[in-house]
């Protein structure tokens, strides 16, 4: 998967990558950032539905698919945000190269 914005893509990318995201790295999201990101905290990556989660990631720039280690959310993990376990930035990562390369 290629782009850095939603506006660069077709509806139809859009709804790949939406359908992508939905079996790879949103369950992670959805278990562990909806409380804040699903609810009132912007970015609002972690909703229910998928097509507007991945807009806002595309929108964002939250994922590198180039080099997911550089993906901002991987980054936001390692610089201690809310305290949460550094493992995750690995789980992140794995989840973003996996939607990569569907």
């Amino acid at each position: 998967m290629k782009g850095n914005s939603s506006t660069q893509l077709s509806a139809q990318a859009l709804a790949e990558y939406a359908s992508s995201f939905e079996t790879t790295l949103k369950p992670f999201l959805t278990n562990n950032c909806s409380g804040c990101h699903g609810v009132f905290q912007a970015p609002m990556f972690a909703v229910a539905d998928s097509l507007a989660a991945t807009q806002t990631i595309l929108e964002y720039q939250l994922v590198n698919f180039e080099d997911p280690q550089r993906s901002r959310f991987v980054n936001k993990i390692l610089e201690g945000h809310n305290g949460f376990p550094q493992d995750w930035a690995q789980e992140i990562q794995t989840g973003i190269t996996q939607w990569s390369n569907q």
